[in-house]
């Protein structure tokens, strides 16, 4: 639905960005899980390794889900922005186009 604002609305974003100078924001969506039930944001800078991004952000929120816990990053499909993407553990966020407000899918393996 669409929505008619009643002036002008110029007020800049918030989450733009260059407020997060080297940090960005990065999403990640756990599809058909109860524990999860939307995409959760992570504040990481742009040149923290893939390996370093889950053992330190990621792994800590996805183990919260007893189903999950002890599970790697290996042990999943992955998704960037909707497209199939295989993660390489050395190397940076920015350097595997994982940018400001990327979305990242990942479809853990059945037990």
């Amino acid at each position: 639905m669409a929505v008619k604002a009643l002036g002008k609305y110029d007020i800049p974003a918030r989450d733009r960005k260059e407020v997060f100078g080297d940090d960005q924001l990065v999403y990640l969506y756990v599809p058909n899980n109860y524990w999860f039930c939307s995409a959760a944001c992570f504040r990481a800078g742009q040149a923290m390794s893939f390996e370093a991004f889950w053992e330190t952000m990621l792994a800590p929120f996805v183990h919260s889900d007893s189903t999950l816990a002890g599970r790697s990053w290996r042990d999943g499909r992955w998704q960037l922005n909707g497209e199939p993407f295989t993660p390489d553990p050395e190397r940076s966020l920015a350097a595997q186009g994982i940018g400001h407000k990327s979305l990242l899918t990942w479809t853990p393996n059945p037990l």
